[in-house]
């Protein structure tokens, strides 16, 4: 209750005005985007899921091109490219999520592309985007469950070891990652979310995120 009243009055005394702001901490430091206080918030004040950005750190080097599966506002687009410099294809499903994206990346200036895709048996796969764009050294992942489904499109991409965050949706749906990781020769870290005062609403269900090393 105590963390729910400090959000309300934290976001009453938030400009409501989407500007061009400067991101002041976490990964993107430094870098501009379109802000809106109504949803990027605790991208903006470095606290979106702070549980992973030692691990960004650590897996992600200058030069290193990239896939964003699972766009949403594109808060993970812009930390991978600004930590990089090299290219970035952010992925998404919803239309209203590319286009949102767009527009919050838009000042930053950074070299992402963000593509319409569903991935999964009834869309596109991993090695399809790979072959049209570039085999990928990092792939971070974050589509609702649908993440073995992804994975096992990924046949030739997991062969060249990119490293991966993958964020996964259920316990079946982890194991599944699990198992298809270690098939071609990855160790997955399981990192938990940790509650805090701007953590998403995960619910009550198995929410974790899989973090795999080249």
């Amino acid at each position: 209750m105590l963390r729910q009243i400090l959000r309300s009055i934290i976001h009453r005394i938030l400009p409501r005005s989407i500007i061009t702001r400067h991101i002041p901490f976490g990964l993107a430091k430094g870098v501009p985007a379109n802000v809106d206080f109504r949803w990027d918030t605790a991208f903006y004040f470095g606290m979106h899921e702070p549980e992973l950005h030692a691990h960004y750190r650590r897996l992600l080097k200058p030069g290193m091109k990239a896939f964003d599966i699972g766009t949403h506002r594109g808060w993970d687009a812009l930390a991978i490219a600004h930590i990089t410099k090299a290219p970035v294809i952010s992925f998404d499903l919803n239309p209203s999520s590319v286009e949102m994206a767009r527009h919050f990346l838009a000042p930053a200036r950074l070299p992402i592309t963000i593509e319409q895709a569903l991935f999964g048996p009834t869309g596109t796969t991993i090695d399809q985007a790979a072959e049209k764009h570039f085999i990928p050294d990092f792939i971070k992942m974050d589509i609702e469950g649908a993440e073995a489904d992804a994975l096992r499109g990924a046949v030739e991409t997991l062969k060249a070891k990119p490293a991966l965050i993958v964020e996964v949706h259920g316990e079946e749906v982890e194991a599944d990652c699990l198992d298809i990781l270690r098939r071609y020769g990855y160790s997955p870290q399981i990192v938990s979310p940790r509650r805090h005062l701007f953590s998403e609403r995960r619910g009550m269900g198995h929410n974790r995120w899989l973090v795999c090393n080249h």
